[in-house]
């Protein structure tokens, strides 16, 4: 009777850590999924950050004759910026000529619309934004006619977890550290969570 007894408890001894050993399998489980959905969301932001700011660099290219008013977008270290709580500049005088004035002005309209998601809408809510999605565009002019200028797009946003920021070579024009600053006072009490793309392009100066 003993024997079966002693038995029957390390069955039971056996069962409870079977049990302990399944759930911590379970957890291991539930912990990878957590991550794995976690870096799903961090590379689709990505994705679309790098469409958009393929999106402004062709608007730049594609207005280049009042290009310089995109350099409104930002002219501090990282400030001012479109988007989420952004401000799209309300003139342009590059040209003179209303129309085409404009159109760069309903370019930078329709890229702060797109980092906010006006993209991809459901029940009349943008679904298709950047976590706290900002653009900047910030302009290193020329010094002389024959040097094309540069301007430097820039694509900021809130990451999932906490990660080094990217930042841009020490002997970087002022301009490229200006963009690659997008949105900083946002994430002035969690900068680890800011991520960051830019790219700079060239403009050269058509002659007539």
């Amino acid at each position: 009777m003993n024997r079966i007894k002693a038995s029957s408890g390390l069955i039971m001894i056996e069962v409870l850590v079977a049990l302990v050993l399944v759930l911590l399998g379970l957890m291991g489980l539930i912990g990878m999924q957590a991550r794995a959905h976690e870096g799903e969301m961090e590379a689709y932001q990505r994705s679309q950050a790098l469409v958009l700011l393929r999106d402004m660099v062709d608007s730049i290219e594609a207005h280049r004759q009042a290009a310089t008013c995109f350099g409104q977008i930002t002219t501090g270290s990282g400030t001012p910026y479109v988007g989420t709580g952004g401000t799209v500049p309300s003139t342009c005088t590059a040209t003179g000529v209303a129309a085409t004035d404009q159109g760069v002005i309903d370019a930078m309209t329709a890229w702060s619309d797109m980092i906010k998601g006006a993209g991809e809408v459901a029940a009349g809510t943008n679904v298709g934004a950047l976590i706290g999605g900002v653009g900047c565009v910030s302009l290193d002019l020329a010094p002389d006619s024959s040097t094309p200028d540069m301007y430097t797009v820039a694509v900021a946003w809130q990451g999932l977890s906490d990660l080094p920021a990217p930042s841009p070579a020490s002997d970087a024009s002022t301009g490229e550290k200006n963009a690659a600053a997008c949105g900083s006072d946002i994430w002035a009490t969690t900068p680890l969570r800011r991520r960051v793309v830019w790219t700079t392009i060239e403009l050269a100066k058509l002659r007539s």
